[in-house]
């Protein structure tokens, strides 16, 4: 597929800035919230939301003040990038489990969000063996249930990180566009495999008999897509090629796409 890639000098300069604070995160830890304005400024930016758009960036200078990052002078030209990719394809795959992640968090209800949030804790204070916490006594408050996994944050930071350096580099563009684009399908999945397993969270508590077989049938179709997962581990899952029987194969992104419809469908 051919295709242009325009960098938006605005936006990447920004980031770019940012990238300068990142710079300390081995020592504290990466700026999520800063992270997540970034990933929503984009979906505004990709959709053509321009008040969106604006609102955003005025909250993101408040941000970028509160953490004394001071303006630097950068070099630039606007570029266009003709290469051969796989870029804006990939983008609205990531953009869409966005949209359906953000779907199925207002859709399960506080009850189950608080489920999920206390058996991720009890499983992380397991994973780093630290002592044993009753969770029923932890008050559960929400600052917004507009959230994201921080491994897809990190995906979508990595993205930026690599289009960053061909927007201010003049060598390795269409490698650092490829290992983008290899962050975005990997958030993509992770957003939808994050889907099923709160899913599954939420449905091993108690459940009536015709919801056990609509859980079935979800299980089944997982196991299905995982199996064409790892057979098409290395290739290029976004192509339409055909069988020897002349029949088009599977995507894997619309596989887990279709699944998790039928997921936020159950509530």
């Amino acid at each position: 597929m051919e295709s242009k890639v325009i960098l938006k000098s605005e936006y990447y300069i920004l980031y770019y800035q940012f990238l300068e604070l990142d710079k300390k995160s081995l020592l504290y830890g990466r700026d999520d919230q800063l992270i997540l304005a970034f990933m929503l400024y984009y979906k505004a930016l990709i959709e053509n939301k321009e008040e969106t758009v604006n609102k955003i960036k005025d909250k993101m200078s408040e941000m970028f003040l509160e953490r004394n990052m001071s303006p630097r002078e950068i070099n630039f030209d606007t570029k266009t990038i003709c290469i051969k990719n796989n870029l804006n394809l990939y983008s609205d795959f990531f953009l869409e489990a966005l949209g359906m992640f953000n779907k199925f968090r207002k859709k399960i209800g506080k009850k189950n969000r608080e489920n999920i949030a206390k058996k991720l804790l009890k499983d992380r204070l397991q994973y780093y063996n630290f002592f044993a916490l009753d969770v029923k006594t932890i008050v559960y408050e929400e600052r917004d249930i507009t959230y994201f996994p921080l491994q897809v944050l990190n995906e979508f930071h990595n993205t930026m990180s690599h289009l960053c350096c061909v927007f201010i580099s003049t060598g390795a563009s269409e490698n650092n566009i490829k290992r983008a684009e290899n962050h975005l399908r990997r958030g993509t999945l992770d957003l939808y495999k994050v889907i099923i397993k709160d899913f599954f969270i939420i449905v091993s508590q108690d459940v009536t008999k015709e919801q056990n077989d609509t859980i079935e049938k979800i299980k089944n179709d997982i196991i299905k897509i995982r199996d064409l997962e790892y057979k098409t581990i290395g290739v290029d899952r976004t192509m339409e090629k055909f069988s020897e029987n002349n029949k088009p194969k599977k995507n894997i992104f619309q596989e887990y796409k279709k699944v998790c419809k039928k997921i936020i469908n159950f509530f």
